[in-house]
């Protein structure tokens, strides 16, 4: 009998700007809780506007922020205030952007290399997968013997080449219809907000102009569309989803939308536990597996649930490792490192499901 093994890579990113934005003279922070009450102002903090590219919800495990030249004062009397240790990561993200757009620029004279800069990793990992289970079939047969590997490369191609048309868009991550909102023109839905699984509930936003924007409506943008009926063609006999972002280190299982655990939550942390430690022992790289709320945050709405809704056995979402001044930005020479831990970590976790399924 012939599975679909569906390795569908989407919503490249983990920081979203509703609006192009000049960084100059912001900065990032890295903070580090040691109790719940820490914890929990943080997570006050990406309520209120701050943005919190990378995040997580245990104690003793470091987040990143971007914080405004007009925030500076009041995250500085919080994080001072509350004793929560923090450290200054990048004292001008507008600069260090620029210097990476420059970088870019400059090396598409030679090459064109896929995905470069913030959103680069990402795809830059998926087709190295390509490349392997292709170009090393002879290796990875028993990979492909009995499975159908189905992958999207770029899903959000309309906010991809936004991010990439320059330093004001370098953030951007969300995809780009227009919307109203106020008498204001914004751009944009976050597609991992945007599924009808407890669509626009805890962790997205109704506020078109808002980083986590989840739409008009359920499925309001075409690029969720495409997946939720690829989805819906695969997940008879789909027995994984996998969605690739960048960064953080996590392989993250359902469910986004609350922190109660799916009853086969088993069978997804031995998947996601394997993915991490074959990292690990290969590269010394930790990943922190878990569910998404538990280890993360609430994210009601997103792609992972629902493949898992839908019928895939296991989904899971693949935050890879960040580099880089700004963590979205691995220098080119590292890029081969980074792509090359992600197929191990993805290859563990296939082996994995073909011996439970």
């Amino acid at each position: 009998m012939k599975f679909s093994l569906g390795l569908l890579v989407l919503f490249l990113g983990a920081a979203l700007v509703a609006a192009d934005q000049d960084y100059e003279g912001y900065r990032i922070y890295e903070v580090t809780p040691s109790n719940s009450d820490q914890a929990q102002l943080l997570h006050q903090l990406s309520l209120q506007g701050f943005d919190f590219i990378s995040e997580s919800r245990l104690l003793e495990h470091p987040s990143r922020v971007i914080v405004s030249p007009d925030q500076l004062e009041p995250f500085q009397q919080l994080v001072q205030g509350q004793r929560i240790n923090h450290s200054l990561v990048n004292s001008n993200l507008g600069a260090s952007i620029a210097e990476e757009f420059a970088q870019r620029q400059m090396q598409r004279l030679l090459a064109p290399i896929t995905g470069k800069g913030r959103l680069s990793i990402s795809p830059a990992a998926v087709l190295y997968v390509i490349d392997q289970l292709v170009e090393q079939f002879e290796e990875n047969a028993y990979l492909l013997k009995d499975y159908d590997w189905v992958i999207l490369p770029l899903v959000n191609a309309d906010g991809y080449e936004h991010s990439q048309s320059g330093t004001l868009a370098r953030m951007w991550r969300k995809t780009r219809q227009p919307y109203q909102s106020a008498g204001q023109t914004c751009y944009g839905a976050d597609p991992n907000r945007n599924f009808a699984f407890h669509w626009n509930e805890e962790g997205a936003s109704s506020n078109p102009c808002a980083d986590t924007y989840a739409g008009p409506t359920a499925f309001s943008e075409p690029e969720t569309i495409v997946v939720r009926d690829l989805m819906h063609s695969l997940a008879d006999k789909g027995i994984m989803y996998l969605t690739i972002h960048s960064y953080g280190n996590y392989l993250l299982y359902p469910w986004g939308w609350t922190s109660d655990l799916p009853d086969n939550w088993e069978d997804l942390d031995a998947v996601a536990r394997t993915g991490a430690e074959a990292i690990k022992n290969a590269t010394g790289t930790e990943y922190t597996y878990g569910s998404s709320t538990n280890v993360l945050y609430i994210a009601a709405g997103a792609s992972d649930d629902y493949g898992y809704y839908a019928g895939f056995n296991v989904s899971i979402t693949m935050e890879l490792t960040g580099a880089g001044s700004i963590g979205f930005n691995p220098p080119v020479t590292r890029i081969d490192e980074f792509v090359t831990e992600t197929w191990i970590g993805i290859r563990a976790m296939a082996e994995k499901l073909i011996e439970m399924y």
